[in-house]
């Protein structure tokens, strides 16, 4: 579990030189449990180079590219705004590259270790110890051609709209991109939700009851059963949201 975050406008976090060619901003990380969301920005030109050999980690890989380019195998190229989802274990990486300044949204349950089997003993795009995964591999670009799912208001109209990036079979957490329309409003929840609720604010602005404004590039995590403020949404919005 992350910690409680209210909210934070990450436009507002300095950017930390942590590599050759890579920077980030830590935005949420429990050092009790490792989990953690970190925003990640790898520049080429400053000597930013990914692994060229197929690896796999230990823990899932989940992440939101918000700008830029990158391929883990020269044929799926992901831009701005797409997803990749590799369970644990996972084989992948055989041609990764990042040829511009790419930043990402980048989610995890601790510190992804990198191990590099021997390429004629495993398959891309399978467990290295050949399970069957929880919640499936993704990779997900051009999200506007999609078909998504509609979000209905208390009175039954359309509100806003819903496409599912997976849910883990075992945990119940997941992950899904949602759109709210003009004039979009939720009202509060004393008792908040049953699992927790983790959003970055993707385009659009979204406001509070207590007039609070959140905008692109805003964050928040409440843990379960925290109460949600009212809020609305006069101009759209679109969001990334994990829950679990």
């Amino acid at each position: 579990m992350r910690n409680h975050v209210e909210h934070i406008d990450t436009n507002a976090v300095q950017w930390q030189q942590t590599g050759a060619g890579v920077y980030t901003k830590t935005i949420n990380a429990n050092q009790d449990s490792g989990a953690r969301t970190v925003l990640v920005k790898l520049v080429p030109e400053e000597g930013f180079d990914p692994p060229s050999k197929i690896h796999y980690h230990t823990l899932s890989e989940e992440l939101l590219i918000l700008d830029g380019l990158l391929t883990f195998d020269h044929k799926t190229w992901l831009d701005g705004i797409s997803y990749i989802y590799h369970p644990p274990s996972m084989i992948h990486g055989f041609k990764s590259a990042t040829p511009e300044t790419t930043t990402l949204l980048a989610r995890g349950t601790g510190e992804l270790d990198f191990n590099f089997p021997d390429p004629s003993e495993v398959d891309i795009d399978s467990p290295v110890d050949g399970s069957t995964p929880t919640r499936d591999l993704l990779y997900l670009n051009n999200i506007n051609d999609k078909v998504w799912s509609p979000i209905y208001g208390d009175d039954g109209q359309q509100v806003g709209e819903m496409f599912s990036l997976g849910t883990d079979s075992q945990t119940g957490e997941g992950a899904c991109f949602e759109r709210y329309f003009l004039g979009w409003t939720r009202a509060a929840i004393s008792d908040g939700f049953a699992v927790y609720d983790e959003v970055y604010v993707l385009d659009g602005e979204i406001s509070s009851g207590s007039n609070d404004v959140w905008a692109k590039g805003h964050y928040w995590y409440r843990a379960p059963e925290t109460p949600q403020p009212t809020l609305q949404s006069q101009s759209g919005a679109l969001v990334f949201r994990c829950f679990g």
